[in-house]
């Protein structure tokens, strides 16, 4: 493992130094082409659902950005693929969504680049609500290797979109500033006219969701039982294949009902019981997915990514040590869901793009 971890590193470093140099002998500013934009997909090659979740609202927003001129390609972010070598280094590269910022990049591999032809990434990444993978790397600084390769792929021409404040605060750290904090792109339908309609008062049946990476055997244990005596049905969705076995070790798994692992599972449930459910559950997207759906929701954080958010939007969360004191309350009782997107600077992000299909 240690072998494999300094071989991935040594290679990522040869590909941005052998990047670097090819660029100093190249002077022509790149024009990027105005008829085609690659998406740099975090659903493809990975059994995370949450990604999946993410890129249904990326590929919502981007469709109806951009006009039917403009050719759009879908390269994938996990794992390495020699069709990375053939993306064209004039087309714009929108990464869109989930935690790909890490203050070590050579070590996490969210987003996967060329080996040979990183030069094809030079200056054409946009970001699209993209946050830090945890809150250790919002306190830790940034890499060498972390600082030159994100200012070697970010784009100076246009604004980054960046899900939360600290992660805007953190890459300005390495002096990229043409950042906007728009909130998670799995948000942008949250309007104040949208959650007014949301439902206040408890419904009879409950979806729930575990996290298998996140345990919290005690915490989760007392939601899953509280949900089981307050509702009349409790629905679980599997997230992971491995939240199922950690359910086990919990609760009698008899006495809950299983969705299976996958986001048109889940869809097909809530476009079948939307009507009489609430959320209550660890999984974030799965939670703000609900709320897309009509459903009333709390979230149980159990990481930075809904602390963060939560902070700038109003985003309906409860912490773990709250829930024994909290839980029942925020069930039983009416709760209005006031969440707070920043619309201006979606907008704004949104603006830079009007013209793009047009000839330049």
């Amino acid at each position: 493992m240690v072998m494999n971890q300094y071989v991935k590193t040594a290679i990522k470093d040869f590909s941005l130094g052998l990047a670097r140099l090819e660029s100093t002998f190249s002077h022509d500013r790149k024009e990027l082409a105005s008829n085609r934009i690659t998406l740099l997909d975090t659903a493809i090659n990975t059994e995370n659902c949450g990604d999946q979740i993410i890129m249904h609202y990326a590929d919502k927003n981007l469709k109806e950005l951009f006009p039917g001129a403009v050719r759009q390609e879908h390269v994938q972010t996990h794992g390495y693929s020699s069709t990375l070598e053939h993306v064209p280094a004039s087309t714009l590269k929108i990464a869109c969504g989930t935690n790909m910022i890490a203050t070590d990049m050579a070590g996490f591999g969210q987003l996967m680049t060329p080996i040979l032809n990183l030069r094809s990434y030079r200056h054409s990444v946009c970001l699209l609500a993209v946050g830090m993978r945890s809150l250790t790397d919002i306190d830790a600084p940034f890499t060498k290797y972390s600082r030159d390769f994100l200012r070697f792929v970010l784009t100076p021409d246009v604004m980054h979109s960046v899900r939360d404040e600290n992660t805007k605060k953190k890459l300005a750290e390495i002096g990229i500033k043409n950042v906007i904090n728009t909130s998670c792109v799995t948000m942008w339908g949250l309007t104040p006219e949208f959650c007014a309609a949301l439902p206040k008062q408890k419904h009879t049946e409950v979806l729930t969701t575990v996290t298998n990476y996140a345990r919290d055997p005690e915490s989760d244990r007392f939601m899953l039982e509280t949900l089981l005596q307050e509702y009349d049905r409790v629905h679980l969705w599997v997230q992971a294949e491995e939240d199922r076995e950690y359910v086990a070790q919990l609760i009698d798994a008899g006495s809950i009902d299983y969705i299976e692992h996958s986001k048109d599972a889940l869809d097909r449930f809530l476009a079948d019981n939307a009507d009489h459910l609430d959320y209550f559950g660890t999984r974030l997207h799965a939670g703000v997915h609900s709320l897309n759906q009509g459903l009333r929701a709390m979230i149980v954080e159990v990481d930075n990514r809904a602390r963060d958010i939560a902070a700038d939007t109003n985003l309906p969360v409860v912490t773990r040590k709250e829930l024994k004191q909290a839980m029942v309350p925020l069930i039983r009782e009416p709760r209005a869901t006031e969440i707070h997107i920043p619309l201006d600077r979606i907008n704004q992000w949104k603006s830079q793009f009007i013209h793009w299909g047009e000839s330049r």
